[in-house]
């Protein structure tokens, strides 16, 4: 008789999960990397631009001859404008074309204004006032501004001494939309 082959039955064997700790975490990592990568960027946003530095700027008086308005955008911290010692006086920057405007730092000399308007226009001759203040502290100033102008203009209605208005800088800042070079600015 031929032999009848045995049949072991073998109770399976229970295999323990594997270790979930570091590999585990390691692979999430990496997937969250990859899906990372593949959404899309938000825009990165660019930094403001200085606008009113070198360019066209007009004053309603001027105390004489040693302090222009030209002197308020030359980005020298050594010359000012200074106007005459009456109320109103304004101090007006021609950007050249119209712009996107964020920001307006007045660098006052020591006469500086109490109530001023930080106004726009994009035409020189209907403005809006973008910013205003009766409480001037002088100093350097920052005035959060919004709106689009070819023209930027510092409007003093009170002064804060018995001296004209005096700025050692005007600075508008902003983005003309202009990504590319600009050979007049040198950018």
């Amino acid at each position: 008789m031929p032999a009848v082959p045995t049949v072991v039955a073998r109770t399976p064997r229970r295999h323990s999960p594997p270790a979930r700790g570091p590999v585990a975490a390691a692979l999430v990592a990496a997937l969250v990397g990859a899906l990372l990568v593949l959404l899309p960027a938000t825009a990165a946003q660019a930094a403001p631009v200085l606008l009113s530095q070198g360019r066209t700027v007009t004053a309603s008086s001027q105390e004489n001859y040693g302090t222009p308005a030209s002197a308020a955008v030359d980005g020298d911290l050594t010359t000012r404008w200074s106007s005459a010692a009456a109320d109103p006086q304004w101090i007006q920057v021609d950007l050249g074309a119209p712009a996107a405007v964020s920001q307006v730092v007045l660098r006052w000399e020591t006469a500086y204004a109490k109530a001023y308007r930080i106004e726009l226009s994009t035409d020189g001759t209907h403005w809006s006032t973008a910013y205003s203040t009766s409480a001037g502290t002088g100093g350097t100033e920052t005035a959060a501004v919004s709106g689009t102008a070819r023209y930027v203009r510092v409007y003093g209605t009170t002064r804060a001494t018995q001296y004209g208005y005096s700025l050692w800088e005007f600075q508008v800042y902003g983005d003309t939309g202009d990504s590319g070079p600009d050979p007049a600015r040198g950018r």
